[in-house]
């Protein structure tokens, strides 16, 4: 259930990231995996952007970004082969489009999606009349 009672923690994905890794530790142990997590908060795109580059001179290739889409498509174009940059939060449209690049994963529905979506629930709800005038101007 939805509720605006309580407000989403500022950190929850990052607190459902180390619970993910948690869990995949209990049984990745006897495997011998390690899932390392390193996290950065930046208030501003230039600061991000010297962390993702220092993040990436460690040889760390996987990244989630809970960022607006113009620092998405900064850290994008700064990809190096075989790196990977999973959009958390950023619903543009034109990351899909004009903006894609190949080495971004969208975990958000864009803004076009989840209007698409709404349009096919209201469309749910419309009813037909009782005659064929008004079953022709119904959905």
């Amino acid at each position: 259930m939805l509720s605006n009672v309580f407000p989403e923690p500022e950190d929850s994905g990052l607190r459902g990231a180390e619970l993910a890794i948690e869990d995949n530790l209990t049984s990745g142990q006897f495997l011998g995996h390690d899932y390392p997590l390193t996290n950065y908060v930046a208030d501003e795109e230039a600061d991000l952007l010297d962390a993702f580059e220092e993040m990436q001179e460690q040889d760390i290739d996987l990244f989630v970004a809970n960022v607006p889409a113009s620092a998405l498509i900064a850290m994008a174009d700064r990809l190096d082969e075989g790196q990977m940059l999973f959009n958390a939060g950023a619903r543009d449209d034109h990351l899909r489009g004009s903006q894609c690049h190949p080495q971004v994963l969208h975990t958000q529905p864009s803004y076009a999606m989840l209007t698409d979506a709404l349009v096919h629930a209201i469309e749910a709800f419309v009813s037909t009349g009782s005659g064929p005038l008004t079953d022709a101007h119904a959905l």
